[in-house]
C-alpha cells in the first residue's frame, strides 16, 4: 500500500495512520523550521501551521489545491473574500479534503489607520504645538520641513487625529485575498493529513504581527495587559549565618568522606559525581548523602554510622582536603 495520503474504499490500517502521523512529525523535526514553516504561541497547546507549513505538507503528500473564490462587495469601498478549497492527490486525482478562509477590509487591522496631524506645506506627520508661545511648528527630527505656524492655524486644527477610517482601501484589496486564500489553504491542509492534534491555525491570526508581513493588528486591553511582575525570592540564611551553598559544601564534603573508602570502586565514585552534579536541593542532596551512608554500612559493618555533627578544626580541614580530590567545589 502506497504510504501516500489516497482515498479507497476500505479502511486505513492502523499501521498506515502511525507511519502518516510519524512522517509529518518527522518533517517538523529534519525539515520545518520554527517560525518559518510553524510557530508556537505562549499560552497555546500545539504550534500554529503556517502558509510556508502547509506547503511543505502539500509537497510532502504530492497534494494540488483548487479554489473558489466569492468576493461580496461592501460600503464605503470595503470588500470581503470567502474562499471554497479542495485538495486533490496529483498522482490519483482524488479529492482528500476541503477547506473553507475569509478575510474582509471591515477587519481592524485593515479597515483602521492611527491618524496624526499632518505639515500643511510638506505632509510629514511631524507636527507638534508650540510649548513657549502659541502655534505649532513641523519637527524636522521626525522628518518633517521645521516650517513655523503662529498663532491659530485652522488647517492644522481641524485635522482628526486619532484612529481613523483608512482612506486608502483599495491598497489592501490584494493583501485581503492573500489572506483569505492562506486560511483556506492551512485549514485543508491540516484536514487531509489529519494533523488537528498536532498543529492548529486560527491562533496565527491571534498573534501581535500579522504573519503575512501586513504590520500589528490592534491590541484590546485585555490581551495587552501585562500580568504583575513577581519579585524573585532571596534564598533565606540559616540561623547561623551561613549560606546555603556553604551548607551545600558541607553535605558533598561528608559525601566525599564516605566515597573514600576503599570499599568503593571507582566506577562508583564516578557515578556519585554524576548524582551530585544533578541534584539541586540540599535537602535532596542530604538524602543522597544517607543513601551513600547506608550502601557504606552494608559493605563495612564496623564503619561509624555517620560523621560527627561536632567537629574539629583540625577534623574539618582533613575533610575538606578529602572530598576536594573527589568532588571539587561548586563556582
Amino acid at each position: 500500500m502506497s504510504k501516500e495520503l489516497t482515498i479507497t474504499e476500505t479502511e486505513l490500517p492502523v499501521v498506515a495512520v502511525r507511519e502518516q502521523v510519524n512522517k509529518i512529525q518527522e518533517l517538523m523535526k529534519s525539515v520545518m523550521k520554527e517560525d518559518v514553516h510553524y510557530g508556537v504561541i505562549p499560552g497555546t497547546p500545539k504550534p500554529t501551521l503556517y502558509k510556508a507549513g502547509a506547503e511543505k505538507l502539500g509537497f510532502v503528500f504530492r497534494m494540488a489545491p483548487r479554489f473558489e473564490i466569492t468576493k461580496t462587495i461592501l460600503e464605503n469601498g470595503h470588500r470581503e473574500y470567502e474562499i471554497v478549497g479542495t485538495l486533490h492527490h496529483i498522482g490519483t486525482g482524488a479529492e482528500l479534503a476541503q477547506g473553507v478562509g475569509m478575510c474582509s477590509t471591515m477587519e481592524s487591522k485593515y479597515r483602521w489607520r492611527e491618524s496624526k496631524k499632518k505639515c500643511p506645506r510638506c505632509g510629514a506627520e511631524a507636527i507638534r504645538r508650540n510649548k513657549d508661545q502659541p502655534g505649532w511648528y513641523c519637527w524636522a527630527k521626525k522628518g518633517g520641513c521645521g516650517a513655523q505656524f503662529p498663532g491659530d492655524v485652522p488647517a492644522i486644527e481641524k485635522q482628526k487625529t486619532g484612529k481613523v477610517e483608512n482612506p486608502d482601501i483599495a491598497d489592501v484589496y490584494n493583501t485581503v485575498l492573500k489572506i483569505a486564500k492562506k486560511r483556506c489553504y492551512v485549514d485543508m491542509t491540516i484536514t487531509a493529513c489529519a494533523a488537528s492534534d498536532v498543529l492548529t491555525q486560527d491562533i496565527e491570526d491571534l498573534s501581535p504581527e500579522d504573519n503575512s508581513g501586513n504590520g500589528p493588528r490592534n491590541i484590546t486591553p485585555e490581551e495587552g495587559r501585562e500580568e504583575p511582575k513577581q519579585e524573585p525570592k532571596q534564598e533565606p540564611e540559616q540561623k547561623n549565618g551561613a549560606p546555603k551553598d556553604q551548607d551545600r559544601q558541607k553535605i558533598i564534603n561528608k559525601i566525599g568522606v564516605i566515597l573514600k573508602n576503599d570499599k568503593f570502586t571507582d566506577d562508583d565514585r564516578a557515578k556519585v559525581r554524576v548524582e551530585v552534579s544533578v541534584t539541586k536541593s540540599n535537602i535532596a542532596l542530604e538524602a543522597l548523602r544517607a543513601v551513600w551512608q547506608i550502601e557504606l554500612n552494608k559493605r563495612l559493618d564496623d564503619f561509624v554510622d555517620d560523621i560527627p555533627g561536632e567537629l574539629t578544626a583540625e577534623q574539618e580541614k582533613k575533610i575538606d582536603e578529602v572530598a576536594g580530590t573527589l568532588f571539587p567545589k561548586e563556582k
